[in-house]
């Protein structure tokens, strides 16, 4: 796919893998559709990209919840108003909360599965939702040309549980234990999940169904 005219909706956008995604696809040439909740986040994005070439012309950005089905409805409205024709969709946009199965209750696995799922155990429950989606809807698509595939991240260092429920010291600790979880001894990085998004997009022509794993080798490792 030439990358110079291709239009890529990204949610999520604001921070995290979404925000290094966006910052990515800038760079490569897309424009983009920019999506996410935190007003004053998604503008620093957008100027970031404009510092890696775009144009204001060239990025288009929706305020909302994905879990509220007007704010989806305005992300493929104005998407395709702005440049009229959407080539990648990039389903970034999720949530984690604290919690087991006899103790969260069932407005957070609402949560959970609204925003994971179309967009702990129950967010185990979420992605895996997400992987089987995943496979069902690239075959159901394939006879028309569109690839689904989904990255599969292990613990990236983000502020997604620093947003949730973990204070900074908890989370340095998370992270510092959780490095012993990975083949390669480390966390990942937005940038690396990133790297996996776009290879999907842009270069991975023969491949749908896939699940990618960016997970340092966590996989390899017995659960501990």
């Amino acid at each position: 796919m030439s990358t110079t005219k291709a239009v890529a909706i990204i949610t999520g956008a604001s921070s995290g893998i979404g925000k290094a995604t966006a910052l990515l696809f800038a760079k490569n040439g897309y424009r983009l559709s920019l999506a996410g909740r935190n007003e004053i986040n998604l503008k620093q994005v957008v100027d970031e990209c404009i510092g890696f070439g775009l144009s204001n012309e060239q990025i288009v950005t929706t305020i909302g919840d994905v879990r509220e089905e007007k704010t989806l409805f305005n992300i493929v409205k104005q998407t395709n108003e702005k440049f009229g024709q959407i080539d990648v969709l990039v389903n970034n946009a999720g949530i984690i909360d604290r919690g087991g199965a006899e103790t969260t209750p069932l407005s957070v696995f609402d949560d959970l599965m609204d925003v994971n799922f179309p967009a702990v155990t129950y967010y185990c429950m979420s992605k895996a939702a997400v992987d089987k989606f995943t496979e069902c809807l690239a075959q159901e698509l394939a006879p028309k040309g569109i690839r689904v595939n989904a990255v599969n991240p292990a613990l990236i260092v983000t502020s997604l549980h620093r947003r949730a429920y973990m204070s900074e010291e908890e989370y340095k600790d998370f992270v510092e234990r959780g490095k012993a979880g990975h083949a390669l001894g480390r966390c990942g990085t937005v940038e690396e999940v990133a790297q996996g998004i776009l290879y999907l997009a842009r270069d991975a022509t023969f491949t749908t169904g896939e699940l990618l794993k960016i997970d340092g080798g966590k996989s390899l490792l017995v659960p501990r």
